[in-house]
């Protein structure tokens, strides 16, 4: 009976496995997207904007990103926890769906209205309005995409087919048509089409699985809202230490300083989103199975791997740079720099964090985290305004000092109730 039992326990395990890298490879490969393509967009961009007009495109791209933490409102965290324990029942599952739109197109009507009233009356960016206007159009775009529903029921080819497409467009139309400075409001509006296409092409594919948005009323659309508002805190914790520091530069700063920020947190990104399919895969994974030694066997190789791209990284940052973005862009290297050290921390954070503490029953530790994160960071903001220390490299040393309280909170947290975890089974067994 033991045997048996070792032998359908070690069977789960490798299924549980199986499942996790089929998903971490299909999110591996828009990853890889993610770092190969701006590694062909964005010195294409640099070399025919340069640094002030790139500063501005990515200055209305950072308004987009910033918006999408409200038009999101946690959902990307929400659902699938809420997806994971109505599997199989479709009736439900259409209703989530369409509570969780419905609470999205809401979010989006209010947040493109603030933008739309700060475009037609900013005087800094008053040459650039259709610009900061087009930002909209990617708000609506990305607000759209269903992500999340693809993430939830565990079917992440989905989401690799529609985003890859999505940028690939974005990359051939960019390469085609921006040929000069001029055309940088091109760029925002390739952005945003492409991002509407993929919005279309996900909800496509929802139909074709056999679901269905269907209105849950009114209850339920405030009752999502409700439950989802730990996450979104969550969420607009996290946005304060990552693409508020390009608004913030952009607002108290110059496009150049957007720039150079710009720059090197697309490189630092690009790092990120190497590990990042691991923690989204595990993610669902650990809410259903709690496996543990899958994701201190994940971390490990992970960190060991981020570490050696840090070491390479920090010698050949500055040639990196330059052969990338230009010589105008090696005066970002002190900035790629910070993030590159912030990278050692933001790896197994994210590990330690909903993978890890969600399995535990401690989502709330790991939201407080994030809360406490935003916290700080909010103080180091304020702080760089008043005292004029708006420039890259000070905003990249306030997102490394708030990873490093991040990390550390979580993995304290982690220790203690994987600890108290271990011994409650022990006393059962």
């Amino acid at each position: 009976m033991k045997d048996r039992l070792s032998s359908t326990l070690a069977n789960n395990d490798k299924e549980d496995q199986k499942r996790v890298f089929q998903n971490a490879g299909a999110l591996f490969v828009i990853q890889i997207a993610n770092m190969v393509l701006p590694f062909i967009m964005l010195p294409y961009l640099t070399h025919v904007l340069g640094a002030q007009y790139y500063g501005l495109v990515a200055f209305g791209l950072g308004i987009a990103q910033l918006g999408f933490v409200i038009t999101d409102y946690g959902f990307s965290l929400y659902a699938p926890v809420a997806l994971s324990k109505i599997r199989g029942d479709i009736a439900k599952i259409n209703k989530v769906v369409g509570a969780i739109y419905c609470c999205r197109i809401l979010l989006l009507l209010l947040v493109a209205a603030t933008i739309y009233l700060y475009a037609m009356y900013t005087q800094q960016y008053a040459e650039h309005r259709e610009l900061l206007l087009l930002s909209i159009l990617i708000l609506t775009g990305t607000t759209l995409q269903p992500v999340w529903f693809f993430h939830g029921i565990e079917k992440m080819a989905y989401i690799t087919f529609f985003s890859l497409l999505s940028r690939l467009s974005f990359l051939l139309l960019v390469v085609l048509f921006v040929t000069t400075k001029e055309d940088y409001f091109y760029v925002a509006l390739f952005n945003g089409v492409t991002h509407c296409a993929a919005a279309l092409l996900g909800l496509v594919l929802i139909y074709k699985l056999g679901y269905r948005a269907t209105w849950p009323g009114w209850q339920s659309v405030f009752e999502t809202f409700k439950t989802s508002m730990e996450f979104f805190w969550s969420r607009a914790a996290v946005s304060t230490y990552t693409a508020a520091g390009t608004v913030f530069l952009g607002l108290w700063g110059t496009s150049v300083q957007v720039a150079y920020y710009s720059a090197a947190e697309q490189l630092y990104k690009g790092a990120q989103a190497f590990f990042a399919p691991l923690s989204q895969a595990l993610y669902p994974n650990m809410l259903k199975n709690r496996n543990f030694s899958l994701l201190f066997k994940v971390m490990k190789w992970a960190v060991l791997c981020c570490l050696t791209g840090v070491l390479i990284g920090s010698v050949i940052g500055e040639q990196v740079l330059e052969l990338l973005f230009g010589l105008e862009f090696v005066n970002a290297n002190p900035v790629l720099l910070i993030f590159l050290v912030t990278l050692m921390f933001t790896t197994p954070s994210t590990m330690l964090g909903y993978p890890l503490l969600g399995a535990l029953g401690k989502v709330n530790l790991a939201n407080k985290s994030v809360f406490l994160g935003g916290a700080l960071q909010l103080c180091l903001l304020s702080f760089c305004y008043w005292f004029g220390y708006t420039t890259a490299l000070s905003i990249a040393i306030c997102v490394l000092l708030v990873e490093l309280l991040v990390f550390f909170l979580r993995a304290y947290w982690g220790n203690k109730y994987l600890r108290a975890d271990t011994n409650s089974q022990l006393e059962k067994g």
